[in-house]
């Protein structure tokens, strides 16, 4: 578990033309987020719920913070997507929401 802070840059959940991929961060992690997260289509962005030892990860949408997701709603047991099992906080920073833009997942227990 730990900290990341994305201060400007891209984190990018997936690759262009590639296999889709599940960007994890686990119970206990803070991610602050001042820059762009992009979940590509067929890939995921988890935030994991609470274990025994830690408690849910958090993701903090901040100032100059920019969340695209482009996977709809999913109501799969493996979602793709933004998925949230722990918690999502929409500070100062914005979530794209033009055509083809999906929304956050907010799964049972998160916030």
């Amino acid at each position: 578990t730990g900290n990341f802070t994305n201060q400007g840059g891209t984190l990018n959940a997936g690759a262009a033309g590639k296999n889709p991929a599940n960007l994890i961060f686990a119970a206990g992690d803070i991610v602050t987020n001042e820059g762009a997260v992009n979940v590509l289509s067929g890939s995921a962005l988890t935030l994991a719920p609470a274990s025994k030892t830690a408690g849910a990860a958090t993701f903090k949408n901040e100032a100059s913070g920019i969340v695209t997701n482009a996977n709809s709603l999913s109501t799969s047991a493996t979602p793709d997507g933004f998925v949230v099992q722990g918690s999502f906080v929409q500070d100062a920073g914005v979530v794209a929401s033009s055509s083809g833009d999906g929304p956050i997942n907010l799964l049972g227990g998160s916030s």
